[in-house]
């Protein structure tokens, strides 16, 4: 310890000496050529990027965006973004008056962790099925353990008993609380026959539901939604007007407080993305489409893309756009609507091109609940329009079959046909339940 002074002024004699331009290139290692080259490169690709996704802080947005990917963080990331730094002070406050000030706690006492959420988890985890049922099971065991211990000192009925609920919902109609869903395509099987007569392979008119077919068209080798938009959807939508004089695209609305939100549920949450023509479209495109808010912005961004469509003489394309609907090649408007569902709103445009003129009608969908309500209202629509001739483009891959609503009509007769709805609702859809072992084939 005595020697250190004597040796560093030896060494320092020694390097003057002997290596005197180490005093001459003192520099920071980040000077070196080595580590200026990596920054360079740093640089150029950062500029890239920026110039591939744009400039992220020109987006006018009031949401909290992910700048390499554009995703659009959690409601409770945001929240936590906006108040951590007011709660950290909070902390620091409580924790120095309790144990520097008032010394009620000690030094040594463990910080509790506030369990915000964060960019990396935003979400809690959810019980599975298995725990739900496991809870369940536990509850009715306690249940009846009361009920035999009371049966013990008192005089009670059984059969009293069970005639009232002990269960906050009924198991017959729901699952811990959730409503029972089926397997509504089972219908199909029994209404859809074989039939005698050809498709034909024009329409006068093709109503597309939107939302399916954002679903079937393939999302691969796709860079951004402006890619998306004019290299998929929009020839999809011209090679189907290429036989048919008129393609009408109807697209599903989505409310905060819709008695479907349920159904949404069930079919799990994706990941939230800004929908912007330089966007880059997300690797996993059905996870994408499982978000509500995610399938609203695309759909109006589409709308626009067909509402700059070119239509050749006699071609016409109708899009609905929220309330409203879009026409091109046309001068006619169809009324505001305010239904929250594609499948009804498809009906309107179907009566819509009957009283137009056309007779020979297309929609396509994977939906069985757009066969039922058409075939509720298939002799509404013969009374005003005799010639109307119905088809319906169902499923997809192997499964894809064409389907002759006047033929099923015929068969089931009148007064089937218009209670269909009914059973069909009854017997549990989207926003009711199904009785539980009972579907549709044994209804």
């Amino acid at each position: 310890m005595i020697a250190g002074p004597e040796q560093a002024r030896l060494l320092q004699e020694f390097e003057n000496e002997f290596i005197p331009e180490v005093v001459n290139q003192q520099k920071h290692h980040e000077e070196g050529f080595s580590s200026q080259k990596t920054f360079k490169e740093q640089a150029k690709n950062l500029i890239q990027s920026i110039n591939e996704m744009g400039n992220p802080f020109l987006d006018e947005t009031d949401e909290l965006l992910a700048l390499d990917t554009r995703n659009v963080i959690n409601e409770s990331v945001v929240n936590t973004v906006r108040t951590v730094e007011a709660l950290g002070k909070q902390k620091y406050e409580a924790y120095t008056e309790s144990v520097i000030k008032d010394r009620t706690s000690s030094i040594h006492d463990p910080i509790k962790k506030n369990s915000l959420p964060l960019f990396r988890c935003p979400t809690h985890k959810t019980k599975n099925k298995q725990t739900g049922k496991i809870s369940m099971l536990k509850n009715d065991v306690e249940l009846f353990s009361r009920l035999y211990i009371v049966m013990q000192h008192r005089e009670g009925d059984m059969g009293t008993f069970f005639r009232h609920e002990n269960h906050p919902y009924p198991p017959s109609l729901s699952i811990r609380g959730k409503m029972r869903s089926t397997q509504k395509s089972d219908l199909l099987g029994i209404l859809v026959q074989e039939t005698e007569n050809e498709t034909p392979t024009s329409f006068d008119v093709k109503i597309l539901d939107g939302a399916a077919i954002v679903h079937l068209l393939p999302a691969t080798n796709i860079t951004t939604f402006e890619e998306y938009a004019t290299d998929v959807f929009i020839p999809h939508i011209k090679k189907q007007l290429a036989t048919s004089n008129r393609v009408d695209v109807v697209w599903d609305t989505y409310k905060s407080s819709s008695i479907k939100e349920s159904t949404r549920e069930k079919r799990g949450k994706g990941i939230r993305r800004k929908v912007a023509g330089k966007n880059k479209i997300p690797s996993n495109w059905p996870d994408f489409l499982r978000d509500s808010v995610n399938k609203q912005e695309l759909f109006t961004f589409l709308s626009s893309k067909i509402e700059l469509m070119e239509c050749s003489e006699g071609k016409q394309i109708l899009t609905t756009a929220g309330t409203t609907v879009i026409a091109r090649g046309t001068h006619h408007r169809m009324e505001s609507c305010d239904h929250e569902e594609a499948d009804t709103r498809m009906l309107l445009h179907l009566q819509d091109a009957l009283a137009k003129g056309s007779t020979t009608c297309l929609v396509r969908t994977v939906d069985t609940d757009v066969i039922v309500i058409i075939i509720g209202k298939f002799h509404a629509l013969l009374a005003n329009y005799p010639a109307a001739d119905i088809w319906i483009a169902f499923g997809t891959g192997k499964h894809f079959k064409y389907i002759h609503i006047n033929d099923i009509c015929n068969d089931l007769g009148r007064d089937k046909s218009v209670a269909l709805p009914f059973f069909h609702c009854f017997t549990g859809c989207d926003t009711t339940s199904a009785f539980y072992g009972k579907g549709k084939k044994s209804a």
